[in-house]
């Protein structure tokens, strides 16, 4: 695939007229830019002049449109990440199983999983971008799992008593274990069985009048 030829400051200021909109095309090329270099390099080693310099566009039509590193890279990781849904079967167990269904495909086959190593050596050295990761990627899915905790202390499904934080980090923070420590890397994230690992943390969540584990038959 060609390149787009390169957009500079006065073709865009041309372009511009009062009124009209900014070029879609340089947004697009901006934000894919930064995705590649945070693969690439890491938020540390990234610079707005090397995401234009990616981008084909100039420094300043980067800035025009965001202030900041921050602020670009936050929209790109708003951009690329998928809207989170959350479940709604009239049952806490299987809402669980069907989030971590998609946890497990979302960093199984998105930018997300190639960042996972990046983000937690980012925390040490580069909290700035561990703010950006956390506001964006991971508190919307803790947001997801904590609605569904909270529904299921609702209808009776969970215990009262429950330390939310902690369950918060016993789901989606065995995925993660997982993808970091496994000598398989991320590709082992898609051997984790969500129904087995909801099953197993299952016991010590459930209230007394939850409904029983459904035996799922082996062939």
């Amino acid at each position: 695939m060609r390149k787009p030829p390169a957009i500079d400051d006065s073709t865009e200021e041309k372009a511009r007229r009062p009124g009209r909109p900014r070029s879609a095309r340089a947004d697009h090329a901006i934000l894919q830019a930064t995705i590649e270099l945070l693969v690439e390099i890491g938020y540390g080693s990234m610079s707005v002049e090397a995401i234009a310099a990616r981008a084909q566009v100039g420094k300043a039509t980067v800035y025009r449109r965001w202030p900041s590193k921050k602020a670009l890279v936050s929209e790109a990781l708003r951009q690329l990440s998928e809207d989170v849904r959350i479940p709604d079967t009239g049952d806490t167990r299987d809402d669980l199983i069907a989030l971590l269904h998609d946890f497990r495909r979302v960093t199984s086959s998105s930018f997300i999983g190639p960042m996972i190593g990046r983000v937690i050596s980012a925390a040490i050295g580069n909290p700035e971008f561990m703010t950006v990761y956390w506001d964006n990627v991971i508190f919307p899915r803790r947001k997801a799992v904590t609605e569904i905790l909270l529904r299921g202390q609702e209808r009776g499904d969970l215990r009262t008593d429950l330390d939310l934080e902690l369950v918060l980090d016993m789901l989606p923070g065995t995925m993660m274990y997982r993808a970091l420590i496994s000598r398989h890397g991320l590709d082992d994230v898609g051997f984790i069985n969500p129904e087995e690992l909801v099953n197993t943390i299952w016991a010590g969540i459930a209230s007394d009048s939850a409904r029983p584990i459904r035996k799922t038959p082996r062939c």
